[in-house]
C-alpha cells in the first residue's frame, strides 16, 4: 500500500530495474486530485475544457518535435520551427502577447528571438513559465517571473518571449524549468541557476535569495553535466559519467541523500546509492512535484 505522506521518509532510491526513459513531461494539474483543472483552462488542446480520461490528438499544422505540460497551459514546437501553446494565459504563459485562455493551440510570439541566436531547437514547459532554447544556444523565457525565475533581469510577468540575460559567450545546450526557478546547461557542461533559492534549490548563493539573472553552479564547477531537472523546490543534475547530484529541499527525501543541513539540501552532492549502476541509459530523467 503506498503512502501519501510518510512520517519517516527514507532518503534513498529505490530500484526499477532496468529503465530507459524517453521524452515525456507533465505538470501539476495532470495528477489525480487535480483532474478537474483540465476543465477550466483547456490545457488538453482539444477544443473544450471537459476532462479527457483517454488520450486524443491535438490538432497541429506540422508534425510535433517536442512539448511539454505545466500545470495549466501546455507547448509544442513543431518541426517547422514554430511554438504553439494552450491552456490558461494567465501572467503571459501562453506566449501571444496576452493573458486569454485557449482551449486549441495558438502560436507564440516569436519575432522577439534574434535572427543571429537561430530556430528554436527546444521548448520547455514551467509550472507557469516556459524557456525555448535556440540553435545557436539563445533562451527565450516568458509567463510568471515574481521570483526572477525567467532569468531576464527582474521579477516581471513576459507575455512573450524574452531573451535570458545569460552572460556574454555563455551558450545553453539544455535547461529545465520547475515554479519558482529555473537551470541550464551550457554548451562546456556548466551550470547555471536562477529564481527562487528559498530551499537552496539554485545550489549557490544563501537559501531565501532571489537570482533574477543567471549565475554559475560553482559547486559544479569541473563536472561535466549532461542534463539537469528542476522540480517544485528541488533540482537535479546527470553527469557525461552518469553521476547524479541533488539540491533543494529534501524535506520527504526527494533528495536521495541525507542533507547537508536539516531540512535544506545545502549545495549539489552526489547521490551515493546511483554510484554503482551509473546512469547513462536516460534520455531524460525528471523531478517531481512537492520539492
Amino acid at each position: 500500500m503506498a503512502l501519501l505522506h510518510s512520517p519517516t521518509p527514507t532518503p534513498t532510491p529505490t530500484c526499477l530495474g532496468r529503465v530507459v526513459a524517453r521524452r515525456v513531461a507533465i505538470g501539476d494539474a495532470g495528477s489525480r486530485p487535480a483532474l478537474a483543472t483540465a476543465r477550466l483552462y483547456g490545457q488538453l488542446g482539444v477544443g473544450d475544457r471537459t476532462d479527457g480520461p483517454s488520450a486524443a490528438a491535438v490538432a497541429l499544422p506540422a508534425p510535433a518535435v517536442a512539448a511539454g505540460a505545466g500545470r495549466y497551459h501546455s507547448v509544442a514546437l513543431t518541426d517547422d520551427g514554430r511554438v504553439w501553446s494552450w491552456g490558461g494565459g494567465k501572467n503571459g504563459r501562453l506566449g501571444g502577447g496576452d493573458d486569454r485562455l485557449r482551449v486549441v493551440p495558438g502560436l507564440v510570439d516569436l519575432t522577439g528571438v534574434a535572427a543571429a541566436d537561430g530556430g528554436v531547437a527546444a521548448v520547455v514547459a514551467g509550472y507557469h513559465s516556459n524557456l525555448l532554447l535556440t540553435e545557436g544556444g539563445g533562451a527565450y523565457a516568458w509567463g510568471w517571473g515574481a521570483y526572477g525565475q525567467l532569468g531576464v533581469g527582474d521579477t516581471a510577468d513576459r507575455r512573450v518571449p524574452c531573451r535570458v540575460a545569460t552572460p556574454p559567450g555563455v551558450r545553453l545546450a539544455a535547461a529545465a524549468v520547475g515554479d519558482r526557478h529555473a537551470l541550464g546547461v551550457d554548451t562546456a557542461g556548466g551550470v547555471w541557476a536562477w529564481g527562487s533559492n528559498e530551499f537552496g534549490q539554485l545550489g549557490v548563493g544563501a537559501a531565501g535569495d532571489t537570482r533574477p539573472s543567471p549565475v554559475a553552479v560553482a559547486a559544479l564547477a569541473g563536472v561535466v553535466v549532461a542534463a539537469v531537472s528542476a522540480g517544485d523546490r528541488h533540482s537535479a543534475a546527470v553527469t557525461s559519467g552518469g553521476a547524479v547530484y541533488t539540491w533543494g529541499c529534501g524535506a520527504d527525501g526527494q533528495l536521495g541523500r541525507r542533507p547537508v543541513v536539516a531540512g535544506d539540501g545545502g549545495r549539489p552532492a552526489v547521490v551515493a546509492a546511483l554510484l554503482p549502476v551509473p546512469v547513462v541509459s536516460l534520455v531524460l530523467f525528471a523531478c517531481g512535484v512537492g520539492g
